[in-house]
């Protein structure tokens, strides 16, 4: 916005005896530093918001975790399918024939063959663990990919709050100190100029609320992008002058495909049955094959020698209760696999809701209005400086302006917020930058 000279209506007289004051007090003040703050100091750097998101990956150790996570599940897939390794027995001992000493030793060996297919079935529900690992990282990624959308746009929108309450401070501060200048006796003008010191109270707290924000938003940004303690930047984005283009039906089709909760469910379902197939090769147990060899050292040397096979007979247990227990898991977690479906069917409508709500209010409010609030605010300054507008009239204005204002900024990140949660729910990697 540009700077405006602005002063108390009167007289021509006092009018033209204190201009001189209020051009020094609009160009000097600024360089004093009238709103010092975060702004005064020099941007260090500035980032895309793509590269915000690659500095964020490479620095979340939560990635570092679900990527170990993977590795686990991987190798016990593969240890899974690994047959059990082979028993082998030595037995040494004395042995007596008639009057004769001597030692006796044996020689075993046992392999367990696993011929059910338990081995292969745990192989399956290991991979099917692998596979959640693996989309529970994507979904990590496109949650942290959205989260730093949001933050970034949050900072930038704060970043150009504070600069609009600068300005209109800067206003006031101009406005309350041509009345510090005049002797006023008049019940009205005492009136007004407490009016312009109570209201110049509130814009300074709600600078310092702002202040705070702005510090909030760039420690939220910050948690994930490690810069250096008292690093500044700027993040370079293009605001949205609609709402982007959405094929909802399309959108929906990709969320009950590839949601994220319901991938969970679908494996959860597929783990289950694989369970009900393990507890029913329970029933037919691996059979075991041995070797051995026995000798002696006695005179008339005896020798021995054989193999065997073993197996368990099912007679006393057929695994009937553990059958059933993974049965009636398996039916639970498909009755939750049809919940998920339901719920994010659910979300997705009330979601598609917001957006279009948020892209009516970008519409009603959109960037380019601020051009035309500037040109409302000019001619309120030049109406008011002829005198032609009360102070009252003047300061409804600039606060009707400022809400105006906050709402083209707050209906961005409404449609930021609505955008990122409908893509994230349908599982869509989008790169956010003003719905181009």
């Amino acid at each position: 916005m540009h700077n405006r000279i602005v002063w108390i209506s009167g007289d021509n007289t006092s009018m033209n005896k204190h201009i001189n004051l209020i051009i020094i007090l609009l160009y000097v003040v600024p360089l004093l530093g009238v709103v010092p703050g975060v702004y005064s100091a020099e941007i260090s750097s500035r980032y895309t918001l793509e590269t915000l998101i690659r500095m964020a990956e490479s620095n979340y150790l939560p990635l570092e975790l679900k990527k170990s996570e993977i590795t686990v599940k991987k190798e016990l897939s593969l240890q899974e399918k690994q047959w059990e390794n082979p028993e082998a027995g030595i037995s040494l001992g004395g042995k007596k024939t008639g009057g004769e000493m001597g030692m006796e030793y044996s020689v075993s060996l046992a392999q367990k063959i696993p011929i059910s297919g338990k081995k292969g079935v745990s192989a399956e529900i290991a991979k099917l663990e692998e596979r959640e690992a693996r989309f529970v990282l994507e979904e990590a990624r496109l949650a942290l990919r959205y989260e730093i959308t949001r933050l970034a746009y949050a900072y930038a929108r704060d970043r150009e709050k504070i600069k609009h309450i600068q300005e209109r401070l800067k206003r006031i501060k101009l406005i309350n100190a041509h009345m510090q200048g005049h002797l006023l006796v008049a019940p009205q003008r005492i009136v007004e100029r407490n009016i312009v010191q109570e209201k110049l109270a509130r814009m300074e707290m709600e600078l310092l609320e702002i202040r705070k924000s702005v510090t909030v938003s760039y420690n939220a940004l910050n948690h994930y992008l490690k810069l250096p303690a008292g690093a500044t930047f700027t993040v370079d984005l293009a605001w949205f002058s609609r709402a982007p283009d959405l094929d909802f039906d399309k959108l929906l089709s990709l969320a009950i495909k590839d949601n994220f909760t319901i991938l969970y469910h679908e494996g959860a379902v597929a783990r289950a049955g694989k369970a009900v197939s393990l507890a029913k090769r329970d029933v037919m147990p691996d059979i075991g094959l041995n070797m051995f060899y026995n000798a002696d050292t006695l005179k008339e040397k005896e020798q021995s020698f054989g193999g065997g096979i073993t197996l368990p007979l099912p007679i006393l247990s057929q695994n009937r209760h553990g059958i059933e227990k993974e049965s009636s898991n398996f039916k639970s977690r498909r009755i939750a696999l049809l919940h998920a479906r339901d719920t994010v069917k659910r979300n997705m409508t009330e979601l598609y809701s917001k957006f279009k709500y948020a892209g009516g209010m970008v519409t009603l409010f959109p960037l380019s209005r601020l051009d035309a609030l500037e040109k409302k605010m000019d001619y309120a300054d030049n109406e008011f400086r002829k005198g032609r507008v009360t102070l009252a009239t003047y300061l409804e204005m600039d606060y009707t302006l400022h809400e105006s204002i906050e709402s083209v900024f707050e209906s961005q990140l409404l449609l930021v917020g609505a955008y990122t949660e409908l893509l994230f729910m349908a599982a869509v990697k989008k790169e956010i930058n003003g719905g181009r």
